[in-house]
């Protein structure tokens, strides 16, 4: 992904990350986001959008899906290819499960509706291959919260 200290250039839009990394992303790449669209709109000339609940490094997998997606055009693929398309993408960058937890909340908070779809399609895949709620909880490391009193 770039990040660079020289102006965007006019087909380029500047996003700042929650942990302060600036990203100079083609403009086509950004048009998945509606977020990034709605904040755009809203203000005139926006120098910089901030993602206040991003960080860098699922920001970059983001764009990386972001131009997976724009790259396919609008190729309509069955849930199978989808799944499957998916599942390559996951492997290729070791997306490990709390990055797929990430991923599915910047998926939800930009708008990403292809992004969206593919984790939480995943998740239920996952909660669906669990035979117990036990093993549910064991998968996704999900603990009692300690009982006051």
């Amino acid at each position: 992904m770039l990040i660079s200290i020289v102006s965007p250039q006019n087909d380029e839009i500047s996003i700042s990350t929650c942990n302060g990394d600036v990203y100079y992303i083609k403009r086509v790449l950004t048009e998945q986001m509606d977020t990034i669209k709605e904040k755009m709109a809203a203000s005139s000339s926006p120098s910089v959008i901030p993602l206040v609940d991003t960080d860098s490094s699922t920001f970059e997998l983001v764009m990386k899906w972001c131009a997976l997606m724009h790259n396919l055009g609008s190729t309509l693929m069955d849930v199978e290819t989808s799944r499957y398309m998916f599942n390559g993408f996951l492997q290729a960058y070791s997306v490990n499960q709390n990055m797929l937890l990430k991923l599915t909340l910047a998926g939800h908070r930009l708008k990403i509706r292809s992004l969206l779809e593919a984790t939480t399609r995943r998740l239920a895949d996952e909660i669906r291959a669990c035979e117990t709620t036990e093993e549910v909880r064991a998968h996704f490391g999900i603990h009692d919260a300690p009982q006051d009193g």
